[in-house]
């Protein structure tokens, strides 16, 4: 891995939008698996170029992120050219409500606890649970939701 780094580095660097450079690790890292698996597969006598081959991968990887990010822009330009019906507020709570519904147990009585407004030592009491754990489930409830709103282009922010 360390003789590939430079290599995987330049071409995720050549290839992917500057916009996205938040993407980076997940670039190399799914570049490293798919080398793994196709070394796995076949020797390595196979692949002439490592450097060549790994840099190919990158490329690859580094190009499908950024199709994926812009076709997410695109679609998100045109959800948001749509006329609301109700105010976009409203749609928000709604939103959110009905995501947590559909969240894991774990995570979606915590969120429900403190959405109905308990502080955090209630809901650890409540749920006979560490206070750490109660803020690791808010934490990672939240974290979920945002994802999901945001791959359908409903919400941007973080809350």
């Amino acid at each position: 891995m360390r003789e590939t780094k430079q290599v995987v580095l330049a071409a995720v660097s050549r290839t992917l939008s500057p916009k996205l450079k938040d993407h980076i690790d997940d670039v190399v890292q799914e570049t490293y698996i798919k080398t793994y698996r196709k070394l796995s597969k076949s020797p390595l006598s196979e692949i002439k170029n490592l450097e060549n081959y790994i840099y190919t991968i990158a490329k690859n990887e580094s190009n499908k992120v950024n199709n994926k990010e812009s076709q997410y822009i695109k679609t998100c330009n045109e959800l948001q050219s749509e006329p609301v019906t109700e105010p976009r507020e409203e749609n928000l709570i709604a939103e959110l409500k009905d995501q947590i519904t559909k969240l894991p147990e774990k995570y979606k009585y915590v969120l429900e606890l403190f959405n109905a407004g308990l502080s955090l030592n209630e809901i650890s009491e409540k749920l006979g649970l560490n206070i750490g754990t109660v803020k690791s489930k808010l934490f990672r409830g939240r974290k979920i939701i945002v994802k999901e709103m945001k791959r359908r282009c409903i919400y941007n922010g973080e809350f």
